[in-house]
């Protein structure tokens, strides 16, 4: 998460300092004064980190649970209106704290349940969650996603095993038998591997963040129209 956090503020520094009138100039035309602002708070504070559990407990308080209308259970996915909320509005570790000065907050979310990320993400030592998280912002929700990679070649078997349970007959495998198409990852940790971790930023949504945009849609840089995807 150091690194998630280093290399965003770095992204974004480096667009302040190079683009900034651009920047500026599209943010006019999108009417949103507080943009710039934002983004200069960001640069400036460390980000917020609690975990997925006391998130979900704080959310199913009642001076929350209205405000969000259907509060997640432990398990459940966390919904865009749960992420900008959390992000733009409260923030609590193990109780509420109020974002600084009313500005949005960065929060890191962190050990999210097992079966809510991939596979592959590493699972705690408490067997119910994964060491993953996501980074949530204002206005957008996730941002960026991560997590430890899982390095033990029986526990990754195993969620790879747990993940094809709902699968249709039809479509099931033996995990790790010969006609697995995901044999060749499993190799890669019995052949020899090591702890690491890995990140991934959406760039549409870092422009949205950057420009104050409200539609992904206008973020593309080229037309993009029904039927016509080549691929």
């Amino acid at each position: 998460m150091d690194v998630a956090e280093a290399s965003f503020k770095g992204v974004l520094q480096r667009v302040m300092d190079t683009r900034a009138a651009d920047v500026a100039a599209v943010q006019a035309r999108v009417g949103d004064e507080s943009v710039m602002a934002t983004i200069e708070r960001t640069l400036l504070e460390p980000f917020e980190r609690v975990s997925y559990s006391d998130l979900v407990s704080l959310l199913q308080q009642p001076q929350h649970a209205a405000s969000v209308g259907s509060p997640p259970a432990w398990g459940d996915p966390l919904r865009l209106e749960h992420e900008k909320y959390v992000a733009t509005e409260v923030f609590g570790k193990p109780v509420e704290i109020l974002v600084r000065e009313g500005w949005p907050a960065q929060v890191f979310v962190t050990d999210y349940p097992i079966l809510s990320k991939p596979f592959y993400a590493r699972r705690n030592d408490d067997g119910r969650t994964a060491a993953a998280f996501d980074l949530l912002c204002p206005r957008l929700g996730e941002l960026i996603g991560g997590s430890e990679r899982e390095e033990r070649l029986n526990v990754l078997s195993d969620n790879l095993s747990a993940m094809r349970q709902d699968l249709p007959v039809e479509q099931k495998v033996v995990t790790d038998g010969p006609a697995d198409p995901l044999k060749w990852y499993l190799d890669l940790r019995r052949y020899g591997s090591a702890k690491h971790a890995g990140f991934g930023l959406g760039f549409d949504r870092f422009l949205m963040y950057i420009t104050g945009l409200t539609n992904v849609r206008d973020t593309t840089p080229f037309p993009r129209t029904p039927g016509h995807c080549e691929l």
